[in-house]
């Protein structure tokens, strides 16, 4: 009994200190891999946030440019577009050709209804919108294509008569003239037997009485009018020098126009 007593003591001890032994050394494991666990996903998730981050900058960038690439897009057709055939192999694919300068640029979809929609969706886009010249259909010199076309044919037809530009032209036609150029500039065509020369002329002073932005701009209205107190005539000049060339773009391209016309 005494050496069942010593024995069940002993073994109680060995037991006891194997367990504790085992339970320090499976918590100094423990602690040890979940601290390696810890640092590893810190590292890979520093990894993966760095990969997020420069994926993210690859997304942004390429949004700026595709977003650059559709105003460019949008911008070119208000110069210029057609719709074209283009042969590959033996499919002939419909293409719609965006010309602005020495610049084109070619869409064609994946198919036809892919085509149609992207042809509806940039002629949507590239229509009149308000009566700014900023919001108009541009020719290939950059000028609306209502004062373009309006010159040219007073130019062609209109040379000979003296005054043509204090004749009024017939209200009715004029209005149905300018909402034709509003709608969509570049589908609008002058011929001289079905337009008359004092509606057209008439048709370019009203377009350029009701832009919005006015042709010599609102803001520099008041430079324009104190130029004319100038009593040096070489000054004055260099004045209306300097207020013409910071007028936009398409008001200074449109100025060029009209005071070449009115030269001729």
């Amino acid at each position: 009994m005494l050496c069942f007593s010593v024995v069940s003591e002993l073994f109680q001890r060995c037991f006891s200190s194997c367990f504790s032994v085992v339970s320090a050394l499976f918590q100094r494991c423990f602690s040890r891999c979940f601290s390696v666990v810890s640092e590893l996903f810190q590292r890979c998730f520093s990894v993966v946030s760095g990969c997020f981050s420069v994926v993210s900058a690859l997304f942004q960038r390429c949004f700026r440019v595709v977003s650059a690439l559709f105003q460019s897009c949008f911008s070119v057709v208000l110069f210029f577009s057609a719709v074209s055939t283009h042969v590959e192999g033996e499919e002939r694919i419909q293409v719609l050709l965006m010309v602005e300068g020495g610049r084109t640029v070619y869409i064609h979809g994946f198919n036809k209804v892919d085509f149609a929609l992207w042809h509806s969706a940039i002629k949507l886009a590239s229509g009149t919108d308000g009566r700014a010249l900023s919001n108009q259909q541009l020719s290939k010199k950059g000028v609306p294509i209502v004062v373009d076309s309006c010159i040219a044919f007073v130019t062609q037809y209109g040379l000979c008569h003296q005054g043509i530009y204090s004749v009024s032209g017939d209200p009715g036609r004029v209005s149905l003239l300018l909402g034709a150029f509003r709608q969509d500039a570049r589908n609008v065509k002058l011929h001289v037997l079905e337009h008359q020369l004092e509606d057209v002329a008439d048709t370019l002073k009203t377009f350029l009485s009701q832009a919005e932005d006015a042709l010599l701009t609102k803001e520099l209205y008041p430079y324009w009018v104190s130029a004319l107190d100038e009593e040096d005539e070489k000054r004055r000049v260099e004045k209306y020098s300097r207020f013409i060339q910071s007028l936009p773009k398409i008001n200074r391209s449109t100025l060029t126009a009209l005071l070449q016309h009115l030269y001729r």
